[in-house]
């Protein structure tokens, strides 16, 4: 009897240890290769409806012991187009759900470390290897409720060639009654590089969401080699002939609204050393066809005498009236057209802001600045979501 306890006893303990054994290795198998395969197939299926490219992701992560813990981690992220470029890397993008390990796991929130984007140009033309479904993807498994990147950097690349890099940036998309609430911003000002958005998606929106954005946006940026810049280097050799290729840094102005693809400059300027471009307020870009229409009001700086940063702002116009030149601009932005045209009445903003940078030799005061500020704060952000039509630029705003 004792010999075939013993037996017994033996049997049970090897079938233990194969149990044991089996468990463990289906358990490093769920953890270290069926999940994240899983996890990867799905997560590359929705990346690629909208990206005409490829993603990579070194490692992913994840806890079966830690019920509370529902994330999963995605380490070395990488966004490709077709000819391999890299245009984002993070270190590390942790996916939030409601339930995980699960057969549908409902995605909520998404948290992004260590992100760099980068902006391509070959040859003056922007590489944006975007795709716009139609219809919405079936069988999604998604209840967004907050999207967050603390700290972000973008550089942009000229044929390969790294240029201006801004950063920091943070982003931000948190879920407000009926729709998504998003911020783009420099958390840190400079008086080089200020960046602020703030948009609007509905939570109903379906197909292409772009159509359903609206938002409001103010851009300060110094120190811009924008004669040498691909996108408006032409404009400057239109206006200037020779002296558009004169090394010299601008300054660049702006507020925007956004609804859909259609983003519509509400006030723009460009300076430096030479020349002062104000956009008339209504200018238009497509973001979705690339199309152009804006107005531009430019004033030589070379040959303007000092006096007249000092005469009253309504004799200005007469004195610059055979100085100043207005430029209609259309086409795309690959392939711009310009079309000189005669300056009808200007408003007294616009006058102000060349008076302005005649006093400065092409730099602008703390009042213009202080203007932009405070238009981009008065903007609403939230209103209805019928889409309005192309709005034409009116004169000098």
């Amino acid at each position: 009897m004792k010999a075939k306890k013993k037996r017994w006893l033996r049997i049970l303990c090897r079938w233990s240890v194969a149990a044991i054994f089996v468990v463990g290795l289906a358990a490093v198998a769920v953890k270290y290769w069926i999940i994240p395969v899983m996890v990867y197939r799905d997560l590359r299926e929705a990346c690629l409806r909208h990206w005409d490219g490829s993603l990579q992701v070194r490692q992913i992560d994840f806890s079966l012991l830690d019920s509370k813990d529902t994330s999963v981690r995605l380490r070395n992220v990488q966004l490709l187009d077709r000819q391999g470029r890299l245009h984002a890397s993070a270190a590390i993008v942790k996916l939030i759900f409601k339930e995980f390990p699960a057969m549908h796991p409902v995605l909520t929130d998404v948290v992004v470390e260590g992100l760099k984007l980068r902006l391509h140009r070959a040859e003056g033309k922007f590489i944006l290897p975007f795709r716009w479904p139609v219809e919405p993807s079936e069988g999604q498994f998604v209840d967004l409720h907050s999207v967050e990147i603390p700290v972000a950097s973008l550089t942009v690349y000229d044929d390969g060639v790294p240029g201006r890099r801004i950063e920091p940036l943070r982003f931000a998309v948190a879920r407000k009654e009926t729709s998504y609430v998003i911020r783009l911003q420099t958390p840190v000002a400079k008086p080089t590089q200020v960046i602020s958005f703030v948009g609007r998606l509905p939570l109903d929106a379906s197909g292409s969401a772009l159509e359903e954005l609206t938002g409001r946006g103010l851009l300060l940026l110094g120190d811009v080699n924008a004669r040498g810049d691909p996108v408006t280097r032409k404009l400057f050799a239109f206006l200037d002939g020779a002296a558009g290729r004169i090394a010299t840094s601008s300054n660049i102005e702006a507020v925007f609204t956004l609804r859909g693809p259609l983003v519509t400059l509400q006030r723009g300027v460009l300076t430096d050393k030479l020349i002062v471009m104000q956009v008339e307020k209504g200018g238009t870009i497509n973001l979705q066809t690339r199309r152009l229409d804006l107005y531009l009001i430019t004033l030589q700086l070379r040959g303007v005498s000092e006096l007249l940063a000092h005469i009253p702002v309504v004799k200005l116009a007469t004195s610059l009236s055979n100085k100043l030149t207005r430029v209609h601009v259309t086409g795309t932005w690959d392939d711009k057209k310009f079309r000189k045209e005669h300056v009808k009445d200007l408003s007294a903003a616009t006058l102000e802001l060349l008076q302005d940078a005649i006093r400065t030799g092409g730099s602008l005061g703390p009042g213009v600045h202080g203007a932009f500020y405070q238009l981009f704060e008065t903007l609403s952000t939230f209103r209805s979501k019928s889409k309005p039509a192309e709005t034409k630029p009116t004169t000098g705003q």
